[in-house]
């Protein structure tokens, strides 16, 4: 029996280029005027990728999270977030990159 959805029909499948870095973490790390909040992170999610956060309460789920929002920048290390063809954000320019050296860098 053949099966009833083919593959690749969806809209939003034509446009995409699965396995394609969406979301690059480079040993970021994350901190508040309390402390480190995430240290030396290094992680890709691609295109087609479904990833969960899970983890203890103060474990960095949000800190992680409010980084991919480009709600916080790194304290050290690079955060680089490119767009996917056909998505409204592809308007912008891209990639872009919120890198940090120091604690006293501002976001790009």
């Amino acid at each position: 029996m053949a099966h009833p959805h083919p593959a690749h029909t969806h809209p939003h499948h034509a446009d995409h280029e699965h396995g394609k870095p969406l979301i690059r973490f480079d040993h970021a790390s994350f901190r508040y005027p309390h402390g480190l909040a995430l240290e030396d992170i290094t992680l890709e999610i691609a295109d087609g990728e479904f990833v969960g956060v899970i983890g203890p309460n103060g474990s960095g789920k949000t800190t992680l999270l409010r980084a991919i929002l480009g709600l916080m920048p790194p304290t050290t290390g690079s955060l680089r977030i490119f767009t996917a063809p056909g998505s409204a954000t592809s308007r912008r320019s891209a990639p872009w990159t919120r890198t940090s050296r120091s604690p006293r860098a501002r976001p790009c």
